[in-house]
């Protein structure tokens, strides 16, 4: 009896393993095929030797809308088809070896001198395509960029929609009319792809207080912060799905590389690399992954660029040099600082006791942390 068992569990044991095997190739076969199947974009990129993909991503949420179509929601929700802006810009500093990340958003107002002469915010340049940006970052910030990826709009609501839905705290009721996001209830509540998207992309967040409806003041700085938390809970949400449900793994690589571009020296490597050194991180731990928006400060009037933002130094630098470096090496921008101007606002604080309904302080971004 006992050599029965023995037999039945190391047959058990064995068709496992050969099961667990070919699924992995399988996803390695499904990846190698994929990646073959990325947008590229013949940009120039720095190109110094580090190890184990360590490096500058430059991520750029594209604000285009070619993938509206014919759709009438999407149109209402979006707008007509048409230019490309960055929508968001971040700068993730990658070091595999030690297994953190410092991810870095830059406001899209902050304004930039542009190499050929005259000033921009740093959103327009996007118009002029990524080299254009790539080369904007590196002679304002003396910061080097080792990879371009591009995600856009299409493939995020899928996303969220094979791992979640994510389910994010909100203070009050909250609206954008803009992007159609629509929260009736204060609380937590579960957010499919469609309502994350609408949530991620306000810059026009409203929350109804007392009966009145009031817009956060700090636009995209708000903005950043939602998406900040936002992101966490998505890629532990993502981690989770994978191991538990690995057969749903090849419907979460399409998804997600189906909204990517990329540099031609992005590849396989620097995925599976990502893949074996992060398994295990704790997107919430600080010490692991770092999510910090560069310091600005509102810009004085009459640019003719309209509101924008200026570097808040020397904070702004000091970040800056964090992401000069690897290796624990901080080195110091031979740029100018430039001088602040007149802080941006904070959000509005509420003094008078907040009825039942209402939870948290108005103002303050939603966390996606429920328990």
């Amino acid at each position: 009896m006992l050599r029965t068992l023995a037999l039945r569990f190391a047959v058990a044991l064995v068709a496992a393993t050969l099961l667990l095997g070919v699924l992995v190739n399988a996803v390695n076969w499904h990846l190698d095929n994929r990646i073959a199947d990325i947008d590229r974009v013949d940009v120039t990129v720095d190109t110094t030797p580090r190890p184990a993909e360590a490096g500058n991503y430059l991520v750029v949420g594209s604000d285009s809308r070619a993938f509206v179509g014919d759709d009438a929601d999407a149109l209402d929700k979006f707008g007509e088809p048409g230019g490309e802006r960055a929508d968001s810009i971040l700068i993730a500093h990658v070091e595999p070896e030690e297994q953190q990340v410092l991810a870095v958003s830059i406001p899209r107002d902050t304004v930039v001198d542009l190499p050929g002469g005259g000033r921009s915010k740093i959103a327009d340049v996007f118009n002029d395509g990524p080299q254009a940006l790539i080369d904007v970052i590196g002679s304002n910030f003396d910061v080097p960029i080792t990879h371009y990826l591009n995600v856009d709009f299409a493939g995020f609501d899928r996303i969220v929609d094979l791992v979640g839905p994510v389910t994010v705290h909100f203070n009050a009721p909250s609206r954008d009319r803009e992007t159609g996001l629509a929260i009736d209830e204060p609380g937590c509540v579960p957010l499919d792809g469609s309502q994350a998207l609408a949530y991620v992309r306000s810059r026009h967040f409203e929350e109804n207080v007392y009966g009145t409806w009031t817009e956060d003041p700090t636009s995209d700085l708000g903005r950043i912060r939602r998406q900040q938390a936002f992101l966490r809970q998505l890629s532990l949400l993502a981690r989770e799905r994978i191991y538990s449900s690995p057969l749903d793994v090849p419907a979460i690589v399409d998804a997600a590389l189906d909204t990517l571009q990329a540099d031609r020296e992005f590849g396989r490597d620097q995925i599976l690399g990502f893949i074996d050194r992060f398994r295990d991180v704790d997107v919430y731990d600080p010490a692991s992954v770092e999510m910090l928006t560069l310091p600005v400060l509102e810009g004085p009037s009459g640019s003719g660029l309209g509101e924008i933002l200026v570097l808040d130094q020397p904070s702004a630098d000091e970040l800056l040099a964090r992401l000069r470096g690897f290796g624990g090496e901080v080195l110091p921008s031979p740029t100018a600082v430039e001088e602040p101007s007149e802080p941006v606002p904070a959000p509005p604080e509420v003094t008078a006791p907040l009825p039942d309904a209402v939870q948290g302080t108005p103002g303050e971004p939603p966390t996606p942390i429920c328990g």
